[in-house]
């Protein structure tokens, strides 16, 4: 898709494309987590479905 199409359906600026475009292909940052933190990430879905359940009234 040419970037003028681009920019027309998303209304991004063209400048913001080309930064975005130089970025594409460099690693992303990298981070390391403890395993609480993990456990933590992996529980979390559980402990908002029992949230949502409790609010519900």
């Amino acid at each position: 898709m040419a970037t003028s199409s681009f920019t027309t359906v998303f209304k991004i600026p063209k400048k913001a494309l080309r930064e975005i475009a130089k970025t594409v292909d460099k690693p992303s940052v990298r981070f390391k987590l403890s395993e609480k933190d993990k456990e933590s990430l992996v529980t979390s879905g559980e402990r908002f479905q029992k949230w949502l359940e409790s609010n519900k009234n």
